[in-house]
């Protein structure tokens, strides 16, 4: 369920930093880390936003990153596809607001989001303006 759909940039920015490398097999070799610390994000997008935020996209299908590094890009904008790179134990996007690039010396920052909808159980409920967190599902209309 997800695997393949398309994932959006949720505003304009500058892509900050990629990676589309990692088979969609949700493993990432841990010995990695040390040499690159995004590896637990698998295939992943960093859009830096020019205000101090940046988003942060991970566990993208492998070979469907469509952006460069340096690469100004608008809200909207096709960016990869959902997938099961990294540690991942089934495909969904795990989406981070961030204060950085890299994995160890960034904080998450409050996102709100418009137009959306949060499954609960077997109810959609529409919300107009909101925060998502952990755990939460949702989908955009």
């Amino acid at each position: 369920f997800g695997f393949g759909t398309p994932v959006l940039a949720a505003a304009n920015g500058r892509v900050a930093d990629c990676f589309d490398g990692m088979p969609d097999n949700r493993q990432f070799d841990e010995t990695e880390l040390a040499a690159r610390e995004m590896v637990v994000f698998g295939n992943y997008v960093v859009i830096d936003h020019l205000n101090g935020e940046y988003s942060c996209f991970a566990h993208l299908k492998q070979g469907t990153v469509a952006v460069r590094p340096g690469e100004e890009i608008q809200q909207g904008r096709v960016i990869g596809q959902i997938g099961a790179s990294g540690s991942s134990l089934f495909p969904h996007l795990h989406y981070e607001l961030r204060n950085g690039i890299g994995a160890k010396e960034v904080e998450g920052l409050p996102s709100y989001f418009h137009q959306f909808r949060r499954v609960l159980g077997s109810k959609a409920i529409e919300v107009p303006r909101g925060q998502i967190d952990t755990g939460d599902i949702v989908e955009w209309q």
